[in-house]
């Protein structure tokens, strides 16, 4: 589909991860988790477009890893106009969300600690994850853009 980023994130000393968005390369994806010998714990979508969840459900299969995302972009993950995979003349359909995250909400695993913000534009539920001295920020900016 198209070029994205996907962020896979453990605290030193764990084997305990989060897994921001999650592209149709899943394969990939799920070959570094093995690599590296961790356990997916969460993976949270920073909003419902088709190359930021068109892993989502082998990725799911695969680790029993719990779904996030914000409310506002839940119907992206099963409508293939929504999410934009229709124009690709596929038709993308995701689990359901295991929590859904809100402006302020905290992800916590282990050290690690991510505080949503509430970015939309992009999409209406757009997030943003901000931890210590990191910023995961999904499509709010693009590459040479700025």
């Amino acid at each position: 589909m198209f070029a994205v980023n996907n962020y896979l994130i453990h605290s030193p000393g764990s084997s305990r991860a989060i897994l921001i968005d999650a592209c149709e390369d899943y394969r990939s994806i799920l070959n570094q988790i093995e690599k590296l010998g961790l356990e997916l714990v969460y993976l949270i979508n920073t909003h419902g477009h088709g190359d930021h969840i068109a892993g989502n459900g082998p990725i799911i299969e695969a680790t029993g890893a719990k779904l996030m995302i914000h409310p506002e972009d839940v119907p992206f993950l099963h409508d293939p106009n929504l999410n934009l995979s229709a124009w690709m003349g596929a038709t993308l359909h995701s689990p359901e969300p295991d929590r859904l995250l809100k402006e302020g909400d905290v992800v916590e695993l282990d050290d690690l600690r991510l505080t949503v913000l509430h970015t939309p534009g992009h999409t209406p539920g757009h997030i943003s994850l901000v931890g210590d001295g990191v910023a995961f920020v999904g499509d709010v900016i693009f590459r040479e853009s700025i």
